[in-house]
């Protein structure tokens, strides 16, 4: 290694927090016989809130099936280290929460069945903090990427005491 740089172990202490899903409140509103009967659509189910940006999540429908959930991610993201992804595996184990399994596509009707009720399970968002750092990190359905991470670095710091 280079004069001036340096690479070690450091034991810290993370802390770790689910961040809740909102659905949004235009799902009742959903014609779902016409969107049954369409070739391809994209739905808002709502978001995730994060203190640096709403993450929303959408319903990809093929032919009357949604067969798959996406995210949008803030437009920092990017996928994460392998010691990065370790530290979530943990998180996720720590905080008793399995990592979000495989999509099984259900048919619109059933889905919608109860939109205020829609929860996300196959999209999990998280906020890890390291020394008041935070960084929000979701899962993701991509093949060979588990996790995505904003590297928008927010600290949070005690209010100022006059």
């Amino acid at each position: 290694m280079a004069a001036g740089s340096a690479k070690f172990k450091f034991e810290f202490e993370v802390e770790a927090k689910k961040l809740p899903f909102q659905p949004s409140s235009m799902l009742t509103y959903l014609d779902l016989a016409a969107l049954a009967k369409m070739p391809s659509a994209k739905v808002d189910l709502g978001s995730f809130k994060t203190n640096c940006c709403d993450r929303h999540v959408y319903a990809v429908i093929e032919n009357g099936k949604v067969v798959r959930l996406d995210s949008d991610p803030c437009s920092e993201s990017n996928n994460v280290t392998p010691e990065l992804g370790a530290v979530l595996e943990l998180a996720f184990k720590k905080m008793k929460m399995d990592l979000p399994g495989k999509w099984k596509p259900l048919p619109v009707a059933k889905f919608f069945a109860a939109p205020q009720e829609i929860s996300v399970g196959t999209i999990t968002c998280i906020q890890i903090c390291v020394w008041g750092h935070c960084i929000v990190c979701c899962t993701t359905q991509i093949p060979d990427t588990p996790f995505w991470c904003g590297d928008r670095v927010i600290i949070q710091r005690d209010p100022v005491r006059e």
